[in-house]
């Protein structure tokens, strides 16, 4: 009956009356009752003895004893009347006999009857068997991450099933893993407005919810808190209520509820999801449940014991996951991602070697995926330095290569980080290495180029002009963040000052002009930045036209015009005497032009310096460059004035010589 279906029950039947009919036919019509052995003879005996036909039937209780006492009732009536009485007592003793044969043949006509309709509801439950199967494969798939042919399986399901809802909504659910979120969901809309489906359609609006808020969150929305929170909400009712018919759910609702913070709730739900599937997604969200619980159980003293348990678990949770994904490439952002889980695990369990290891496993895969900026925190020996931090990138960035090779520009980050670890621990040289394949395989890490010219700043004069050069490479990448970088501290605001002039102090006029020109982008409204391009480019000028340079970057007249531009420049935004002094040094001495000018400057130079001698009011260290700048204002316009009287003495004498000669 469990395999043939309700209909068995009255074949059962039919076969049981028909079993106990033949039986009993067999037994009322079997030969020797039907004609005792040796009965003709006593049919004779009982003729020949006078015997009557109903003697001879009480005699012979057997139809054929009934038979001949029939015949000898009509004996000596002659042969015909006599034939025709055993015909009538033969017909009577036939229908005696076919007595209950009837109903075998009414069993014969209903049975076959009962048994079609049996086959036909076996046809039907054979589809819907089918269809439970193909739904049961399609489960199967969708918990395997196997989207396309889960939806296939579905499909066919629905179809079996007569497109009935409670298979549709698996179709729908295939549909939302296959990328068809939005039409997927407007049908699970319909449903819900039709009453239909009941806490199926509960189950695909959560499921739809999360991933509505996993699309979010990649847009970086804030709506994406609103999304996981609506699936947690339906998600953990459908599941109370039927947990086991949705495994795949289980997951949705641990991630949903660890986005929230609900950590107890998503601690619950992983466990019944591992129940499910032990794949490698599940695992890693295992991971990071679990290590998210323990280290917040681990901040409580009287939990500690427990959250060292649950980290545990999660560092076990997150190799089986790294172990599941395997070594394709494909799976490179995963491991990168199950390998930091599993570093911050086994930071909390103070292993800070297995940890720098994993770390560094991480940066082999996917180095795009790491937060180097923490690492830099969590990473310290006992000195405090950064020494861990740099080796375990060390040892990721050989990784990296030797999978992806060198080539790739993933690294670049990793690279950036490795040249400032390097930097922090006085290791120059590697650090300029690491900052410039960073700057070369990704341009907009053009901050590097600052360490860069630090590092060489550090190793020593040197190396001056190659820290220099360093700052002029930041600023042709990026005027505004050179900018930024230099006003960002005070000590920052320093370093290229001071290079400046360590590089006039050895006599590299032209780097420190071409310094000094980046190092104004700091600030083109600061005068004291201008003044300096105008000094620098007049001592360029000056070292140039001494013949001291063989291939020089500008002629001395170029470097000359420059530094009267800077002088300008200076003197719009603030009216110095030191800067009136030096601008009609230029004009004096460099470009040897415009002499009344030059006056008027060294004649505007001697009274605005003496006023402010009169005043008394100098910024830091200004009163001894105003005393300079007065005394060389004086000397330099007194030697102008007397240059000017020599050469109008000799074009005089010229003259004079001329008209002489003109007379005679």
């Amino acid at each position: 009956v469990q395999k043939g279906g309700v209909m068995m029950i009255p074949l059962a039947l039919c076969s049981l009356i028909a079993i106990a009919v033949a039986a009993e036919r067999l037994v009322v019509l079997r030969p020797k009752r039907m004609v005792p052995s040796g009965i003709a003879d006593r049919c004779d005996n009982a003729v020949k003895s006078g015997v009557t036909a109903d003697g001879l039937r009480e005699a012979e209780r057997s139809p054929a004893g009934r038979l001949l006492a029939a015949g000898m009732e009509k004996l000596g009536h002659g042969t015909e009347m006599v034939e025709r009485h055993l015909a009538a007592e033969g017909e009577h003793e036939v229908h005696v006999m076919r007595r209950r044969l009837r109903v075998l043949v009414v069993i014969t006509a209903v049975a076959p009857l009962l048994g079609l309709t049996g086959t036909i509801f076996g046809m039907i439950r054979a589809f819907q068997t089918v269809a439970l199967s193909s739904e049961a494969l399609g489960k199967a798939e969708l918990l395997a991450g196997k989207a396309d042919r889960a939806l296939a399986s579905f499909r066919e399901a629905h179809d079996k099933n007569g497109g009935a809802v409670d298979t549709e909504v698996w179709v729908l659910r295939a549909r939302m893993a296959t990328g068809e979120l939005d039409p997927a969901f407007e049908r699970v809309v319909e449903l819900e407005a039709e009453g239909k489906g009941g806490m199926d359609v509960q189950y695909l609006i959560g499921v739809a919810r999360y991933e509505f808020g996993r699309r979010l969150e990649a847009q970086g929305s804030p709506q994406a808190g609103g999304a996981y929170q609506e699936a947690a909400a339906y998600l953990k009712d459908v599941m109370a209520a039927n947990g086991d018919r949705y495994p795949d759910a289980w997951f949705r609702l641990a991630a949903a509820s660890r986005w929230m913070g609900e950590l107890e709730g998503a601690s619950a739900a992983i466990d019944r999801a591992l129940e499910a599937s032990r794949d490698a997604e599940c695992l890693a969200l295992a991971a990071k449940i679990r290590v998210a619980r323990g280290a917040a159980l681990m901040g409580d003293e009287a939990t500690r014991a427990a959250g060292t348990r649950a980290i545990e678990q999660g560092v076990r949770d997150a190799r089986e996951a790294a172990k599941a994904l395997g070594s394709e490439k494909e799976m490179a952002r995963q491991q990168a991602d199950v390998h930091l889980q599993l570093g911050v695990g086994l930071l909390f369990l103070e292993k800070k070697d297995e940890a720098a290891d994993a770390y560094a496993t991480a940066m082999g895969w996917d180095p795009t995926q790491v937060d180097y900026g923490q690492l830099l925190g969590s990473m310290t020996d006992a000195e405090g330095t950064v020494a861990p931090f740099v080796a375990a990138l060390e040892k990721g960035a050989a990784a990296f290569e030797k999978r992806w090779g060198k080539r790739i520009s993933s690294d670049a980050g990793l690279l950036w980080w490795l040249g400032y670890g390097q930097f922090t621990l006085g290791r120059y040289e590697p650090a300029i290495a690491s900052f410039e394949s960073s700057v070369a395989k990704f341009p907009a890490y053009s901050n590097a180029h600052w360490y860069v010219a630090l590092s060489q700043y550090f190793r020593g004069k040197e190396h001056d002009v190659e820290a220099g050069q360093a700052f002029r490479r930041f600023a042709d990448a990026s005027a505004a963040s050179f900018a930024q970088m230099v006003n960002s501290s005070p000590q920052n605001k320093a370093y290229p000052g001071r290079l400046l002039f360590r590089l006039w102090d050895s006599q590299k006029f032209e780097a420190a002009a071409d310094l000094a020109e980046v190092r104004l982008l700091a600030d083109e409204r600061d005068p004291l930045l201008w003044n300096d391009v105008g000094l620098m480019n007049r001592d360029a000028g000056d070292h140039v036209r001494r013949a001291e340079v063989k291939e020089p970057k500008k002629t001395p007249m170029e470097y000359y015009e420059r530094a009267l531009v800077a002088y300008e420049k200076a003197l719009e935004l603030d009216r110095k005497p030191q800067y009136l002094n030096d601008g009609a040094v230029i004009l004096h001495y460099g470009l040897q032009r415009e002499p009344e000018r030059a006056i008027a400057m060294y004649d505007e130079a001697e009274k605005l310096a003496l006023e402010m001698q009169a005043k008394g009011e100098f910024a830091e260290g200004e009163e001894e460059i105003v005393k300079i700048a007065l005394r060389d204002a004086r000397n330099n316009r007194k030697l102008l004035k007397r240059a000017l009287e020599r050469q109008k003495e000799k074009q005089q004498e010229k003259k004079g010589d001329g008209g002489d000669a003109g007379g005679r």
